[in-house]
């Protein structure tokens, strides 16, 4: 009985060194470059995107002014829709969104057209993410300032697309401003 035990603990043995053994070849392998991982872009089978309870909240563009200026504080100098060539147009606007298990994150792209709806100036920052943070709080407002030049007179239009990733929101804001 007991040779059979000692027989048992002995090939259980053998097999985790032989495991950690291979491991430890093919990581090595990996390391070195002589065999290769390839990157898979497909979501995983574990992606619950598709359970719609974390995905409920607000994302709303309270407040928006064309401005002069804005200054470190984020306030807004000289509030005005008219501008002259080669101008500095700032622009500044206050998000109110929900939080996601005490995160916020916002994505925020804008485009500029002129009087024909050509687009002149096309800011998409798909991919980097304008604010950031973890918080206590349900609802966080987010003040957020940007400027652009435009060099030709005549009427254009400001469209500005808020994104919240974390919830999947998405909203959109135009608003029409002169070059003189």
């Amino acid at each position: 009985m007991l040779n059979k035990d000692g027989k048992l603990a002995v090939q259980l043995l053998t097999f985790l060194v032989v495991a950690v053994l291979s491991s430890a070849i093919m990581l090595t392998l990996v390391q070195t470059g002589v065999l290769s991982v390839r990157a898979d872009n497909q979501p995983s089978l574990l992606d619950s995107e598709f359970i719609p309870v974390g995905r409920q909240g607000t994302l709303a563009i309270t407040s928006f002014d064309f401005c002069r200026s804005v200054d470190e504080t984020l306030n807004c100098v000289g509030k005005t829709e008219d501008f002259s060539v080669n101008q500095e147009v700032h622009f500044r606007f206050v998000v109110e969104t929900t939080t996601s298990y005490g995160q916020v994150q916002i994505v925020e792209n804008y485009r500029v057209k002129d009087a024909n709806g050509n687009v002149i100036l096309n800011a998409d920052t798909e991919d980097d993410f304008y604010f950031d943070l973890e918080t206590d709080q349900s609802q966080e407002f987010v003040t957020i300032g940007e400027y652009f030049l435009i060099s030709n007179p005549g009427e254009y239009t400001l469209e500005l697309i808020v994104k919240n990733p974390y919830l999947g929101k998405e909203t959109t804001l135009t608003e029409r401003f002169e070059v003189e």
